[in-house]
């Protein structure tokens, strides 16, 4: 769970990455005692994969930044409706940029 700048609590799906990073990080810790070359396979296969995903996702991710920049200013006069969604949002999607490290690389657009 997450808590927004409203203290609304919400589930952070994106925060399934952390969560099965951590549990990676820590068995290939472990690995690494008995068998380093056979971690440091695992982690180079893990590197291209994070580039595989982030080129196939890259523009995706873009798509949904401009329909949220042109929802906000397309309902921009409709303050206590839809332009209030759209405002958490682009919100939700800022943090997950800032917070959260596979999204920092989407910063740029």
């Amino acid at each position: 769970m997450t808590v927004d700048n409203e203290n609304n609590v919400f589930l952070n799906n994106f925060n399934i990455y952390s969560v099965t990073k951590f549990i990676i990080e820590d068995t290939l810790s472990k690995l690494t005692k008995v068998n380093k070359e056979f971690v440091d396979s695992i982690l180079k296969r893990k590197t291209e994969r994070d580039l595989y995903e982030f080129e196939k996702n890259e523009q995706f991710l873009k798509s949904v930044r401009k329909r949220i920049k042109t929802n906000l200013i397309q309902y921009q006069k409709d303050w206590f409706g839809i332009f209030q969604k759209y405002l958490w949002i682009n919100q939700f999607y800022n943090w997950n940029i800032h917070e959260t490290k596979q999204f920092k690389k989407f910063n740029n657009h």
